[in-house]
């Protein structure tokens, strides 16, 4: 009798407890569109992404080059961009709970000007 008044009592504090809440997701934030020459570093900032128990890592994917580029666990990163042409980077930001979200920035990247002197 003592056991089953034992089950009892703990099925309803169970029942009494708030289910736990899981946090919300991060805001990934991959800061503003890019414009540079070819062959200039490109300083990818996602500082400006938040979360309310804390972020773990960030990674930045974007295709170059013919391959998927991946810069794993930096919040700021640098990327040498060789080739002219306009680049969608996607930040992905996790949290400690599992969950994630993406932003992507615009690198658009130019052809470099050569000047020519002719002498006469």
């Amino acid at each position: 009798a003592l056991a089953s008044l034992f089950v009892v009592l703990t099925l309803l504090v169970m029942c009494m407890m708030p289910a736990p809440v899981q946090a919300a997701p991060p805001i990934a934030d991959a800061g503003e569109d890019q414009t540079v020459v070819e062959k200039s570093y490109v300083t990818l900032d996602g500082s400006g992404s938040v979360d309310d128990v804390g972020i773990v890592n960030y990674t930045w994917i974007f295709f170059y080059g013919g391959i998927n580029t991946t810069l794993y666990g930096m919040v700021n990163d640098s990327f040498r961009f060789m080739n002219p042409g306009v680049y969608n980077v996607t930040l992905n930001v996790t949290d400690v709970e599992g969950n994630y979200s993406t932003d992507t920035v615009i690198i658009t990247v130019l052809e470099k000007k050569v000047s020519v002197f002719v002498a006469y």
